[in-house]
């Protein structure tokens, strides 16, 4: 489960390194504890952040829902087997299907709050990678007509697997699916699904550390910085942490369409 995301810097970051279209309007959002329903600046195939919603609602759907994430096994492997690497069931959910076959995304975040499957958010961990500022997290998005109000509501949904190396030794059954760089324009331009299914694994580089929070940050209502302050040691122990940031441009150049 990938439940809580962190957005601490302004995504003129990724922009100029990606060399995206500017939404400076977006520059100085901020969200210290983002869980569904939040808002987020999202990152789909017309080069430009746009604001959405966490947590997706499938366009046919007669009622409101928070789909905030999607399994990439779908329902293979209930057991939660960490070595799965067998069929991508995603590919046939109903709410998924569609989206993952031409409305996929990508959230860019500075870290995450994972926690062990049996305390959950009330033993949080901070996700991050020791060796980027921001994080590209695979995901899908769907437009929902309230017909009602006539409001129209774009909700995204993260894509998880199974567990990573940092979320495994935190004791969580799962993780987000985290895009290397030369990966990102594949995932936002591929139109055969063989294409996208050797991302949609865990993250393969060791570069992720957690370190853990003070519990107070489990309460949704809660947005402030000062909790993603670390209260104890971070669960891989490193001779020296720093952050730098490193965006590959592959298919990302400027002026060039995605």
């Amino acid at each position: 489960m990938c439940g809580r995301i962190i957005i601490k810097k302004s995504i003129q970051i990724v922009e100029e390194e990606l060399n995206l279209q500017p939404r400076q309007d977006l520059y100085n959002f901020r969200g210290y504890n983002i869980g569904p329903g939040g808002m987020a600046p999202v990152l789909g195939t017309e080069r430009e952040f746009r604001m959405m919603r966490f947590g997706l609602t499938p366009f046919w759907s007669k009622k409101n829902m928070l789909l905030f994430n999607a399994r990439s096994e779908g329902d293979y492997n209930k057991d939660n087997d960490p070595t799965y690497m067998g069929n991508k069931g995603i590919y046939n959910k109903p709410a998924f299907r569609g989206p993952i076959r031409n409305k996929r995304c990508i959230v860019f975040v500075n870290g995450f709050l994972e926690g062990p499957e049996k305390e959950k958010l009330s033993k949080p961990y901070y996700v991050f990678d020791q060796e980027k500022e921001f994080m590209g997290l695979a995901a899908i998005h769907d437009t929902w007509l309230n017909k009602e109000t006539g409001e129209e509501i774009e909700g995204f949904a993260i894509i998880t697997t199974v567990p990573n190396k940092v979320t495994a030794r935190i004791g969580h059954h799962r993780s987000p699916v985290i895009l290397r760089n030369r990966d990102y324009s594949t995932w936002l331009q591929a139109t055969h699904l063989d294409q996208i299914s050797p991302l949609l694994v865990p993250y393969g580089l060791d570069t992720l550390n957690a370190y853990p929070l003070d519990p107070s940050i489990r309460s949704p209502r809660v947005d402030d910085e000062e909790l993603l302050k670390p209260i104890g040691q971070a669960v891989i122990k490193r001779n020296k942490v720093k952050f730098k940031t490193e965006f590959d441009t592959h298919g990302f150049g400027r002026k060039k369409k995605l």
